[in-house]
């Protein structure tokens, strides 16, 4: 288990480094500052580990001269940490002085920005590719409450049902990072073990087209996972209930 307060390790870290906010101080030194951090982390009682991640599919216009001199992006070699399903990564703005400083990205969408992303054993040696872990959660930041499971994000609440005083959820945003692999269904199904009742709020909304209804692709989503007894209201963007009759075909998930 990955404390939850890992990233307050992190900003310190950050704080105690500022050169690697700008792209001469973070170059070349990803390798040196992501063991560092490990160690760091470490101390703070947080499991983390080195990655290895190969390929940048970021572009390189933006990338420091020496990295531009190398060439394509596809042979540049960098590294980062993993923190459980989570890439945090300080001298990311040596491939783009634009990028977040530092830069988080969820394990399960590394393959938006790298080609190949692998976990080194503490000698540096190769231990096998990065995968997310299905490890789901819901967590409070900033006022707000979330669900996170390594494959799906979602902003939640809970609410009491004034019918049998039962606690129920509120789904307000859902999506996964890996599309069509069944990942939402898998959350959905874990969090209808703990919730008897479950809304799914601003499902999208529906035109006139020739004289029928047809509803996006967000809403027959829901309407999909509602016949699968997953969720047991839908409320479109204006606040409306959907009801059976509003059914449309269910799409492949």
């Amino acid at each position: 288990m990955v404390d939850s307060n890992w990233k307050t390790v992190v900003d310190g870290f950050v704080s105690d480094h500022l050169d690697l906010a700008t792209p001469g101080g973070s170059f070349d030194r990803c390798n040196e500052v992501s063991r560092e951090l490990v160690e760091r982390l470490a101390a703070a009682d947080v499991e983390a580990q080195v990655v290895r991640l190969v390929g940048f599919r970021g572009g390189a216009t933006r990338a420091h001269r020496a990295w531009r001199r190398i060439g394509s992006g596809s042979h540049w070699v960098h590294y980062a940490v993993a923190v459980g399903n989570e890439i945090v990564d300080c001298t990311i703005r040596q491939f783009d002085p634009a990028l977040p400083h530092p830069y988080h990205m969820p394990v399960a969408s590394v393959s938006s920005l790298w080609v190949e992303a692998s976990v080194l054993t503490p000698a540096g040696d190769v231990a096998g590719p990065l995968e997310p872990v299905f490890a789901p959660r819901i967590y409070e930041e900033d006022g707000c409450r979330f669900y996170e499971d390594g494959f799906v994000f979602g902003a939640v609440d809970e609410f009491t049902d004034s019918a049998d005083w039962s606690t129920g959820l509120v789904i307000s945003e859902w999506s996964s990072y890996r599309p069509g692999e069944g990942n939402t269904t898998r959350a959905l199904e874990w969090l209808r073990e703990r919730y008897p009742k479950i809304i799914a709020n601003g499902v999208g909304s529906a035109e006139i087209v020739d004289g029928r209804k047809v509803w996006d692709t967000a809403t027959v989503y829901w309407q999909h996972m509602r016949e699968k007894g997953l969720v047991d209201v839908l409320m479109d963007d204006d606040g409306i209930e959907l009801d059976d009759e509003d059914a449309a075909p269910a799409p492949t998930v």
